[in-house]
């Protein structure tokens, strides 16, 4: 009866059924980078503990889900289909997430000067500009959205 809120990492299938089993006693946050967020809400999560590379779009998409009409969830659907892709990147592994993740939250936030805790992996051309593409990604979702 002490546990009111629980953070779901893990499938979204094993999450959803922890949601049903609690009847509502206990809200369920998801992690995992947000790789399965629609799932999440969709089975009646109560939101996300996001990655800071995904702060913003995450937000939005929540704010969306949260109107509860069809517009606003189609449009959050699409925000998190446009953003998916660098998610699924990022998350791959804790290294290149802590490499390629941080550059791309530092430079949403305007930080330039990014320092390395070994034991760390290095950057390599490709990541860096898969890192790019994946920033313009998250750009546009949360420029074509209608919530501000």
């Amino acid at each position: 009866p002490n546990i009111s809120i629980l953070k779901g990492e893990g499938y979204s299938v094993d999450i959803a059924s922890v949601i049903t089993a609690s009847k509502g006693s206990v809200g369920v946050f998801g992690g995992h980078g947000g790789i399965e967020f629609m799932s999440l809400l969709r089975s009646g999560g109560v939101g996300l503990i996001p990655a800071p590379d995904f702060l913003i779009p995450q937000v939005k998409i929540f704010n969306l889900w949260q109107k509860g009409d069809d517009l606003s969830r189609q449009q959050a659907e699409k925000i998190n289909k446009e953003i998916l892709p660098a998610i699924v990147f990022m998350s791959r592994t804790v290294p290149g997430m802590l490499c390629y993740g941080k550059r791309l939250f530092a430079k949403q936030i305007g930080i330039t000067e990014i320092f390395e805790r070994p034991p760390y992996l290095n950057t390599t051309d490709f990541g860096l500009t898969e890192s790019l593409i994946f920033e313009e990604f998250i750009q546009n979702a949360v420029q074509n959205s209608k919530i501000k």
